[in-house]
């Protein structure tokens, strides 16, 4: 994996048909980006490394200012995580667009607290850490203290840029499915020690990017998380 700008065009287009649906595109940058081709409604995420370790404020932040948001692990995209980490290494954290104030679950979306339907979930599944087991990938809970190195982000207006332009900001991958698309960026640290390692970085550096950081959006994005009770 490695970082760089990302041209999108027609030649860079992967597309593939299942049964009736539309076409899934996948536009591929000098990011890499997978995608599983075998489910609808699967995105593709752009990775990239970052050059430090961060914790989930650093991770919103990030994700945010490269127009991005925190990942939403739907049953396609976790399977689509799962592709990626088993590739860059196990025990990777991911953190997730949730927070927990008052003893109440709240989701970030587009920069604004709204209600979850998550419950019976520990706080310290803010962030999900992927590991390798003789079974095979599993998602283990982690604390939003914890120290992580690697970040996804969606791209903000992804999907109005994707219909005007059908390509996305450098960096980021887009999936098109319909007229729904969106672009993400996967950023991994390559160097933990050398910046701040909190979750303020990471969120801060998705809002350089014009993104946030990836969040789950619903009850179907927010079972990977219950399953890790």
């Amino acid at each position: 994996m490695h970082t760089g700008h990302a041209s999108f065009n027609a030649e860079s287009v992967v597309a593939v048909r299942i049964g009736e649906h539309e076409d899934i595109v996948c536009f591929d940058g000098t990011l890499a980006w997978k995608q599983d081709l075998n489910r609808r409604e699967t995105p593709c995420f752009g990775v990239a490394k970052v050059k430090s370790d961060m914790d989930w404020n650093k991770a919103n932040n990030y994700c945010k200012e490269t127009g991005g948001q925190l990942p939403t692990p739907t049953d396609d995209e976790n399977r689509l995580l799962q592709i990626m980490f088993s590739e860059i290494g196990s025990e990777t954290k991911i953190p997730l667009g949730f927070v927990n104030e008052k003893s109440k679950w709240m989701q970030i979306r587009d920069g604004q607290k709204n209600d979850s339907d998550m419950n019976k979930v520990k706080p310290s599944l803010e962030i999900l850490r992927l590991s390798n087991t003789a079974t095979g990938l599993q998602y283990e809970a982690a604390s939003k203290t914890d120290k992580y190195t690697a970040v996804v982000c969606e791209h903000r207006n992804s999907a109005l840029s994707v219909i005007e332009k059908q390509e996305c900001d450098d960096g980021f991958v887009l999936l098109a499915i319909n007229n729904a698309s969106k672009c993400y960026l996967f950023h991994e640290f390559s160097n933990p020690l050398m910046d701040a390692n909190d979750f303020k970085a990471v969120s801060s550096y998705c809002k350089s990017q014009n993104a946030e950081l990836f969040e789950p959006i619903d009850s179907g994005d927010l079972r990977v998380m219950q399953n890790c009770i």
